[in-house]
Formats: C-alpha cells, structure tokens, sequence
C-alpha cells in the first residue's frame, strides 16, 4: 500500500509555525464538510449489505446444479436452467457526473433525462466516458485519508427496469452486485436500498417487500473514489462502475445460508479428509439435509441430517476418502459434492453443488509441507 503523503510542514519557531497551521485548517474545510458521507467515512463500507458467505447459485434440482458444473466456466453463469435466477446484465441507461455536486440529489426519484446506454458488466473508462488511470506507488488523488477528492471524483449513474417471476412470490428475493468500484448507492424505486465500498466483493441486498409486481426502477450511483480507495491503491490499471455480474435470486425462508468445506490429504499425502459445516437459517424441524460426494459420476458417500428443532442451525459432516485422487496441474481430478434441501409440505428447497479437489503443495526448502484444498471460482451451487 503505498505510503500516506502529507501536504504541510511545521518548523520550531512559532512564529512561523502559525501560517502552516492556519492553511492546513483552510484546507482541511472542503473536506470535513463533506464527512458524514459514508464514501468519506473510514467506519462505514455497507448499509443494510448482507452477511458475507461463501458464493453459490440457487438450483430447483440436484440435476440442474451438478448439469451446471459440467458446463465451460464461462458458460456457467450465462446458464440459467434450473436456477431461480435472473440475470441483469446487458444494456443499462447511464448519466457520467464530473463529481458528487454537479449530480442531482434525487436522481434516482424518475427516469433519467437523456441518458447514454452502457453495457453491465464493463467500466466506464472503457465505453467513452473518462479515462483509466495507471498509478504503480503513488495514489492517483492527493492523499488525505480518508478523505478523497470532491472537485474531481466521477460519479456514474446506472438505471434499469427489474421485475421478478410470479413464481417467486413467497420467496425472499436477492440482489446481487458481484463487483462495484469503487463505492456506490442502491435504490429501488425511490426507496434506498443500501450502500457497499469493497470493488473486488460481491455485496447482496435484500428486497422482499420492496420489490413490487411489474417494473421497478432500479438505480445505482458508483463513485470513482472513496475512502475504500486507500486500500485497493495496488499497481493496476483504475477503472469505476459496475464491473461484475448483476442479478436477481430467490431463496425459500428456510434455507441454506453459508458453509464451509475443508478437504487436506493426510495419512502421508494418500487419504482424502473432507470436512463441511452448514450454517441453516431458519431450520425447520423435520426438514433433513443430504450431502452426496462423487468420483466422476459415481456417488461414494452420502450422508442425511434431519432437523431436530429450530435451534439445530450448525450441521457438521466428515468424511475420510480413501486413496483419493489428488488435484495437480497435469491431473486436475476434481470430486463433486452435492448438498440438498429436500422438499418439504410440497413447497421446492435448495440443491447446491461444488466441486472440491486434494492438493498437496511441498516446501523443497524445508521438511515441512503445506497441504490444501481450493473450490472453483464459482463455488457452491443452490436448489432452493
């Protein structure tokens, strides 16, 4: 991270020191002026931004998830059978604002006026709006933190219509920005729905009961700075806006919410040790959690937790692989496991599906060794 540079000096004598104090307050006005922004506030980077937890997409079928998994990486999202998800991506409307002031306070309340059309995912820099900047050691604004510039601080725009399927009425229904730079504001008609810095983490917003039948104004307002900035000053090209995928999901109300997997060799590099905790939200008594684990297409372990109260909400399985088949680059052997949320009453739960791989990784230097275990990008895959 580069180092924090600072605009004054003050000398011994008193007598000098007074205008150099005198000018740093001058110039520290324009600042804290603007310092219950949350983009100016070090404190705060989300506003009503759900828990982080592992990645994965909802499913209505064990068979669509693990049909997913098979499918080229970059066709996996395009892919939206059997997923109660819909896409935002493609063609958005979009207003570019020299900075914060010059951007109307309640843009989001209607339609934007003469908007420019701008491709979601994509930034800005690259579609004829401003221009990317490259920094190696030094930030590309004079460095006050956690302050960011407000003369020169591009702020973008972004409006769409959403609607989502009758079918989801029950449901609770997600939105999802997998990647925004570098802060930015949610609205869904003229209701904020929340704020989020962290350009390289996806940031989930809840809308059940916001969201209403037929179209809805969605707007986002991205910020090229904000405090968040200091963090992500690294040697890389800088881009602004919505530079991840975008979408829609729905999850029943009992469901999965998040789960660890943990698979090391062990017993001298030859056994598999496949380890997995599954955090429920809303556990219904009755409902049971089943975990399958394949070799290719052949199924080699399975295991069924039944819900015994609405208090069982961590779920705990284990299980020893025996002459697995570690993951290398010249032998990428991936294993798949499942997680299903049967149906229960009729009413469809989730399916998730991930692909886990044993890998041991030697220190020549040392005696020691470093085992490990990593998922796909894409992680787990859900049947709610």
């Amino acid at each position: 991270m580069p180092a924090v540079e600072r605009g004054y000096h003050c000398q011994n004598n008193p007598t000098t020191m007074k205008p150099h104090i005198l000018s740093l307050a001058l110039s520290l006005l324009p600042l804290t002026a603007v310092a219950n922004q949350p983009w100016q506030d070090q404190h705060i980077n989300s506003i009503n931004r759900e828990p982080m937890a592992a990645h994965f997409l909802p499913f209505s079928s064990e068979k669509a998830a693990v049909g997913n998994r098979m499918l080229p990486a970059a066709a996996r999202y395009a892919n939206s059978d059997g997923q109660r998800r819909v896409s935002l991506n493609g063609t958005w409307k979009f207003l570019y604002f020299k900075n914060d002031a010059s951007c109307p306070a309640d843009i989001y309340k209607s339609n934007l006026k003469k908007p420019a059309s701008i491709e979601v995912p994509g930034s800005w820099e690259l579609q004829g709006f401003d221009a990317p900047i490259y920094t190696d050691t030094r930030y590309p604004f004079p460095a006050t933190p956690p302050f960011v510039p407000t003369d020169y601080n591009p702020v973008g725009v972004y409006q769409r219509n959403i609607s989502v399927p009758d079918a989801w009425k029950d449901l609770d229904i997600f939105l999802e920005f997998e990647g925004v730079e570098s802060a930015y504001y949610v609205w869904l008609n003229d209701e904020l729905i929340g704020y989020a810095e962290d350009s390289r983490l996806p940031s989930v917003f809840k809308i059940t009961g916001k969201v209403k039948k037929g179209n809805n104004r969605l707007t986002v307002k991205a910020f090229r700075y904000s405090d968040g900035s200091y963090l992500e000053g690294q040697d890389y090209w800088k881009y602004s806006g919505i530079e991840r995928n975008v979408s829609l999901t729905a999850r029943p109300k009992s469901r999965i919410a998040d789960f660890h997997l943990n698979s090391p060799l062990v017993n001298g590099y030859h056994d598999g040790d496949m380890s997995l905790s599954i955090k429920m939200l809303n556990p219904m008594k009755g409902e049971s959690i089943a975990v399958r684990l394949y070799d290719g297409d052949r199924e080699i372990w399975s295991n069924t937790h039944t819900i015994a109260s609405a208090a069982d909400s961590i779920l705990d399985y284990s299980h020893l692989v025996a002459a697995a088949t570690p993951w290398n680059a010249e032998n990428p052997h991936l294993y798949t496991l499942t997680v299903t949320h049967p149906a229960m009453r009729r009413r469809r739960s989730p399916i998730l599906s991930d692909s886990e791989r044993w890998r041991c990784a030697t220190v020549s230097s040392s005696s020691t060794a470093r085992l490990s275990s990593s998922k796909e990008s894409t992680g787990m895959s859900m049947m709610p």
